[in-house]
């Protein structure tokens, strides 16, 4: 993975643990094992954009005997995803952070066109101006609650 570049005076101000990547492929297997392709499981709200981020669990990105590991924990061991995003971000600095979980940034505030969420879920959706959309499920109600004020999203 690349240099993370952080905007200057960049500063964490939210996470939004225990998230999924849905409306792409998420995995892919042969015969059993493969791999995962989007395992981010977390949201890292700066000051300057939206990053997403991979809290590394066990087999986060594996998929063992057909199992999509990282939905696994996504579904029932979300709590070490919660705790795991936790202890990172009381014991890294932000650059660091980042890189150890192969952050990705998604968009600057400014580039966000347009923030909603999906009828009967607990999913965001982000687009930016030039189509390009993001949209991340969210365990637990509480963290979907705050994403939607974090976003504006009425």
């Amino acid at each position: 993975t690349g240099e993370v570049e952080l905007e200057p005076d960049e500063i964490l101000v939210e996470s939004i643990p225990a998230v999924m990547q849905y409306g792409k492929t998420r995995s892919v297997a042969v015969l059993g094992t493969g791999k995962v392709l989007t395992p981010e499981n977390a949201l890292i709200i700066t000051n300057k954009a939206i990053w997403a981020l991979t809290v590394p669990l066990a087999g986060v990105d594996e998929v063992v005997a057909g199992t999509d590991i990282g939905k696994w924990q996504w579904m029932s061991a979300y709590q070490d995803i919660i705790n795991g995003l936790q202890e990172m971000i009381s014991t890294l600095p932000l650059p660091e952070l980042l890189k150890q979980g192969r952050a990705k940034r998604l968009m600057g505030w400014e580039e966000i066109k347009d923030a909603k969420t999906l009828p009967f879920t607990q999913a965001i959706s982000l687009a930016k101006a030039n189509g390009k959309k993001f949209g991340y499920a969210i365990r637990l109600k509480e963290d979907y609650q705050r994403a939607k004020k974090i976003f504006k999203i009425p």
